[in-house]
């Protein structure tokens, strides 16, 4: 009986959050479309990953390398 239950209850979450993860895809494409459109207007609407040349990778890979600096604090 507890162990019907407690696979019971997984179950449930696991339909829920399923649910919410669906949720959040839809909202964060809703937020990307019009980034990607400003971005790269050229590119096909189902085309959500695009591919770059590598001088483009490594232009930003620099910019964020300059953003993204981690500060180790000292002893």
């Amino acid at each position: 009986m507890r162990l019907t239950r407690t696979l019971l209850a997984l179950g449930l979450f696991g339909i829920a959050f399923g649910y919410v993860e669906a949720a959040v895809v839809v909202y964060l494409r809703t937020i990307y479309g019009p980034i990607r459109q400003a971005t790269f207007p050229t590119m096909p609407h189902g085309d959500l990953l695009p591919r770059r040349a590598t001088p483009f990778l490594n232009q930003i890979a620099r910019a964020l390398a300059r953003i993204m600096v981690v500060v180790i604090p000292r002893p």
